[in-house]
């Protein structure tokens, strides 16, 4: 009898300790090596650049750039649309961002350069618009005029700024055209051209 109370005695110790040893050590399960599939399948897909242009308003020559293009909101009435413009080599160059106040009816399209420390705002561009509609708006401009035609067409410049609202809840836009940098940098002047297909 005694040996058999001894026995039944060590067994519940012996389990009381396994039950022990797996709650008292919790790291194990968390620091436990991660399958790569896993790992994997988690990872966030890369996204490819959408095709774009720099329209040179000196040389009326375009060159080809790519640019991602994100959303967001801020409050009740800004929409945010962000667009990151890499180089051929896939540097990021550029960075546009056009916050659309719905309340207000205006939309500012900030142009920051990438390749400059600190990233400063090379180019800031202004519209305002009394009823929202589904076509081409914003600023013809002086760039526009230096290409002498109309805006959007592959032997002229582009506009100034274009830009055209992305559904008809009209609350995010779509950049089409923006100026690099100021009007009065004349021939030298770079106009980015983005959602050129948004008819």
């Amino acid at each position: 009898m005694k040996k058999y109370l001894l026995k039944s005695y060590l067994l519940l110790l012996i389990s009381l300790f396994i039950i022990n040893e797996s709650i008292a050590d919790p790291v194990k399960k968390v620091n436990a090596p991660v399958k790569k599939a896993a790992f994997k399948k988690h990872q966030p897909k890369k996204v490819k650049p959408i095709p774009g242009a720099v329209y040179v308003v000196g040389t009326k020559s375009r060159v080809p750039v790519g640019f991602t293009r994100s959303y967001s909101k801020k409050g009740k009435y800004t929409y945010i649309t962000q667009y990151n413009i890499y180089d051929q080599k896939n540097k990021s160059i550029r960075n546009v961002v056009a916050v659309h106040n719905k309340k207000d009816h205006t939309i500012e399209v900030t142009v920051k350069d990438m390749e400059r420390p600190g990233f400063p705002v090379i180019n800031i561009e202004r519209t305002k618009y009394s009823t929202a509609y589904m076509g081409r708006f914003g600023s013809y401009g002086k760039v526009g005029a230096i290409g002498q035609g109309k805006a959007g067409t592959t032997s002229v410049a582009p506009g100034q700024l274009t830009l055209k609202f992305l559904s008809k809840r009209f609350d995010y836009v779509k950049v089409v055209h923006v100026a690099g940098s100021h009007e009065d940098t004349g021939t030298d002047l770079q106009v980015y051209i983005l959602d050129e297909q948004a008819q």
